[in-house]
């Protein structure tokens, strides 16, 4: 809604899905957890101005002042960390699709949903450009595939 523009279109292409993962070791696999038990455990998030983070507050109508123990790091070091530690890591599981099917973390499963994150492109709508009509219908199709 920041971004709504008479001149300016979103074109939706899709959504994008946060979870919360752990190593396959970890006790927090027997069940689902909650709220409450999450806020006292060790959560990796990426930066605070990270859409993912943003999302994850909102999704639980929540602050990051109400968990004990938050840190911001790169999905790169998350995913490391994670793998290593009994630590909870908060990324789009989009992004590591391949490290969940090799069974190298897994998802937690939780009590409560996080929304998923619209993604697209923005268009000039006066662009009458040929070209960048058919990109744009390239990239459709191609997510619909």
């Amino acid at each position: 809604n920041d971004y709504k523009n008479e001149k300016i279109e979103f074109i939706k292409l899709g959504n994008m899905h946060d979870i919360l993962v752990v190593n396959n070791e970890s006790k927090l696999l027997k069940d689902k957890i909650n709220e409450d038990e999450l806020k006292e455990k060790v959560i990796y998030m990426p930066r605070k101005s990270s859409i993912t983070t943003i999302n994850f507050f909102d999704s639980i109508n929540s602050s990051e002042n109400e968990f004990k123990n938050i840190k911001n790091i790169s999905y790169n070091s998350m995913l490391e960390i994670i793998k290593n530690t009994n630590g909870i890591g908060l990324v789009t599981k989009e992004y590591i699709e391949k490290e969940l099917e090799d069974k190298e973390i897994t998802e937690l499963k939780t009590t409560f949903k996080l929304k998923p994150i619209e993604f697209g492109i923005y268009i000039n709508k006066e662009n009458k450009f040929n070209e960048l009509k058919e990109l744009i219908k390239l990239i459709e199709n191609d997510m619909l595939v």
